[in-house]
């Protein structure tokens, strides 16, 4: 509700934030008990939500014949800059060969300079930019490879995008607003606004996610029939067709 999502953020929070203090009855978890709490009963979160929508329905608090469907974008725990694409990937190692043949030239310049200049090459004479050049040369080349890694990676794993911090989180982009994170797509009861379904997706357009979260509403509603409303991001006529199939009117 706060926008604080991150492992290690939630841990502090827990020892300074009075309202997350009381609501945890004093436990101060470590990043790494909250990052594997989530992993670990992600079947039990999800049947709590379950749970949580039929006691709205047993208290009257949704109407369950109509749902609005939308998704949002969220922030994952990286930043856009730690993730590459395929096109970046490729930029970077033909960025990264340009500076490796500059610096090999100025290695061969040094060379002939050297040569030039007979008695310079003692143990006294010489040599340091070489070294400098060289080490910078190595890095470089280490860099070129871990890049070339990565690009091998995506190719092989048929992906387009590679995450180095949140491996699920992508590169998003609607309507001019980009983030480095995931597609929230959520079903909202009309009675009382509440959200009856949710899940998240990593791909920026929300087409081909309509018939999931309309079954999704209508299961954990657990209703026949159900109308499902949505803008023209998810128009799709084998949605359309799969949500008429399966008692769904979009």
């Amino acid at each position: 509700m706060n926008q604080i999502r991150s492992s290690r953020r939630l841990e502090r929070e827990a020892c300074r934030n009075l309202e997350l203090i009381w609501l945890l009855r004093n436990l101060k978890p470590g990043y790494r008990t909250i990052g594997n709490f989530r992993k670990e009963n992600w079947a039990a979160l999800k049947a709590a939500n379950r749970s949580f929508v039929l006691l709205m329905r047993e208290l009257g608090l949704v109407g369950g014949s109509v749902v609005a469907i939308d998704g949002s974008f969220f922030h994952g725990d990286a930043s856009k800059a730690s993730i590459f694409t395929r096109k970046r990937l490729a930029d970077q190692i033909a960025k990264l060969d340009q500076e490796i043949e500059a610096y090999g030239k100025s290695l061969e310049d040094n060379d002939a300079a050297e040569a030039r200049k007979p008695g310079k090459d003692g143990p006294d004479g010489g040599g340091g930019d070489d070294g400098d050049i060289g080490a910078k040369v190595a890095a470089l080349m280490a860099k070129r490879a871990g890049a070339q890694t990565d690009l091998a990676r995506l190719e092989e794993n048929g992906q387009t995008q590679l995450s180095l911090t949140d491996p699920d989180a992508r590169l998003l982009v609607k309507s001019g607003q980009g983030v480095a994170g995931y597609n929230v797509q959520t079903a909202v009861d009309d009675k009382h606004k509440l959200i009856v379904a949710s899940e998240v997706v990593n791909a920026s357009s929300d087409v081909g996610q309509l018939h999931a979260m309309a079954m999704a509403a209508k299961e954990a509603l657990e209703v026949k029939t159900l109308q499902a409303l949505a803008d023209e991001g998810y128009y799709s006529s084998r949605e359309l067709k799969a949500c008429e199939d399966d008692g769904i009117t979009a």
